[in-house]
């Protein structure tokens, strides 16, 4: 997602837990309330995440909602947790390689601003309080000492969580016998930029950030039916890998990242490279829509069903959705969009036009507990700490979190199954300045406008309402300068 997809055996009784994925063992989509902004020279060119040295900043849309509002702790039940905290510490610390690698990076959130060596601080306290295996009052009491807990306001004030996970796919590394359906790396001639502002006509209300240039002239990348409909990429060395099931190479492009098993038993990360920045469209819909899967669409395992018995449906339902993933080969993963390994279980996809990325987090929901046949059973509480290490293609807006559950069986029936409501919370450190104004700002701002001209005589952008000389409006960034930049 991309998305989709966190450190996560035997079988045990029903309601049993497996320790480290989370997962109890079986018994064998809104518009962000907020504008983000990038406080810092070339942030437009920053098309994925913000460069060190950038302010964060969460502008607020006037008369809506905010996304984050800060709680008081007296009204927050206790932040107990239902995972090890082994997974937890690992988690803390991939977040924390993160914060070291943007030394200069701050944030401002739900009218406080803190930099990267404040949340090291933060973190790297949490990790040594974690080392003496608090109890769970203990625990509860360490972070709201030392963090601001401030809560999502999605659609209604619920957040909708979904699950991803690591698929595992039978693979060889040339073409061969059963496997004709080629993994991709990423395209020489793939470049990122905004297309909605250079190419006229362009379905880019998603947010486009890829193209290619043919005779000089930007144009949109090429689609799934592209790609594996007419063989636009066929025949230019760019095949990295090869299986033989297209409806699980499908879904291996929506989680984003996965493993190849090899003829000989080696096991190959496969991670993400880069998207052809087409928008994401749903196959559940489209499945809805052909009477395949009930309205409101259905688990992952009831598309994968309904593709594999009409495989004469199969390919035009699959290029339905134009969004296409490249990847490239590695020794280890799956990592998230912040360049750290994710932790099954621990580590959640966000909107980072919303939520500052690493961050630590909380949340409340439930999450389905299914029988060997993968099918559901019930569902069963679900609470805990979980750091915001990746992005999803489908995650928008302030009411979607994807929990990522790991990479084994269980993993993959539960991500596949998993869409439920609850609350989630950010936790940021309590040391950060704040930047609300005061009651005495906020009473001499109130008698200031009071003896200004009517609101019509104001200037944006940083003029004095009281000035008859207008100042050069700040550009915006749909106002900047465009340009090609290699993705």
């Amino acid at each position: 997602m991309q998305k989709a997809l966190t450190a996560w055996g035997d079988p045990g009784t029903a309601g049993s837990v497996s320790p480290a994925l989370g997962v109890p063992r079986r018994s064998r989509d809104s518009a962000p309330a907020y504008r983000p902004g990038f406080l810092c020279a070339g942030a437009l060119l920053a098309l994925i995440a913000a460069q060190p040295g950038c302010a964060f900043v969460l502008r607020p849309f006037r008369g809506v909602l905010p996304p984050l509002i800060e709680v008081a702790p007296d009204a927050l039940s206790p932040l107990s947790d239902d995972l090890d905290y082994a997974s937890l510490g690992t988690a803390i610390e991939q977040s924390m390689a993160f914060f070291q690698r943007r030394p200069d990076a701050s944030f401002v959130a739900a009218g406080h601003s803190y930099s990267s060596a404040e949340y090291l601080e933060s973190l790297g306290m949490l990790l040594q309080a974690l080392s003496d295996a608090p109890e769970p009052t203990a625990l509860d009491a360490v972070l709201r000492s030392r963090f601001r807990i401030l809560k999502v306001t999605g659609q209604g004030q619920r957040v909708r969580f979904t699950g991803y996970y690591t698929p595992l796919l039978e693979g060889a590394l040339s073409a061969d016998g059963s496997f004709q359906y080629p993994l991709y790396g990423k395209p020489p001639d793939l470049l990122s930029f905004d297309v909605a502002r250079v190419v006229p006509g362009c379905d880019c209300a998603t947010g486009v950030r890829a193209g290619r240039l043919e005779n000089g002239v930007a144009v949109p990348y090429y689609t799934r039916a592209d790609i594996d409909g007419a063989g636009a990429l066929r025949d230019r060395g760019l095949e990295i890998a090869w299986t033989d099931d297209p409806v699980a190479l499908f879904f291996l492009h929506i989680q984003g990242s996965g493993q190849l098993l090899l003829e000989d038993g080696r096991r190959v990360h496969v991670n993400y490279a880069a998207t052809n920045g087409r928008p994401f469209h749903s196959i559940g819909t489209v499945l809805a829509k052909r009477g395949g899967l009930p309205a409101g669409g259905g688990s992952m395992q009831a598309m994968r069903s309904y593709l594999e018995s009409h495989p004469e449906e199969r390919d035009a339902i699959l290029q339905e959705n134009p969004r296409y993933t490249f990847f490239r080969l590695e020794d280890d993963g799956p990592f998230g969009s912040t360049q750290v390994k994710l932790t099954p279980g621990r580590s959640i996809a966000t909107d980072p036009t919303i939520f500052p990325p690493g961050s630590l987090a909380y949340i409340r929901t439930q999450m389905p507990i299914v029988d060997p046949d993968t099918q559901l059973v019930r569902w069963v509480p679900l609470s805990r700490l979980v750091l915001n290490q990746d992005k999803g293609a489908a995650i928008k807006g302030p009411a979607r979190v994807d929990v990522y559950f790991g990479d084994d069986d269980d993993a993959e029936a539960v991500a596949g199954r998993m869409s439920a409501v609850g609350d989630l919370y950010f936790l940021v450190p309590r040391g950060g300045a704040s930047t609300w104004p005061t009651e005495a700002q906020q009473a001499r701002r109130a008698a200031d406008r009071s003896s200004r001209r009517p609101l019509g005589a104001a200037i944006d952008h940083g003029g004095d309402p009281r000035s008859k000389t207008r100042s050069r409006p700040t550009a915006s960034p749909e106002r900047l300068p465009i340009r090609y930049v290699p993705s």
